[in-house]
């Protein structure tokens, strides 16, 4: 069976801030920098926080924004830290 939209019954064209590379990598940056930046060794503990596989190399990396983590890092990341959670949920909602 085939659905069509009958004339003028099509989908609304929404406006929807597009979320770049570059913001997500802003965001991380600017959150990790806040919450973690005071503390000796920031570097290391954010890594363990995100895992196993992460470097503290890596993670200076998302601190100075030259990249962001990979995704199944960010969502480990997000459930670590409520403050980066809310930040990419606002994202999400259009807020920032």
């Amino acid at each position: 069976m085939h659905y069509r939209a009958k004339r003028g019954k099509g989908f609304p064209h929404i406006m929807i801030a597009e979320i770049t590379t570059e913001t997500l990598t802003e965001v991380v940056s600017r959150v990790l920098r806040t919450v973690y930046g005071d503390f000796k060794s920031a570097d290391k503990r954010v890594a363990r926080l995100a895992g196993r596989s992460v470097t503290p190399r890596a993670v200076r990396n998302w601190f100075s924004g030259e990249c962001s983590p990979s995704s199944a890092t960010l969502l480990t990341l997000m459930r670590e830290c409520p403050q980066l959670r809310a930040e990419i949920e606002a994202l999400l909602d259009g807020d920032k």
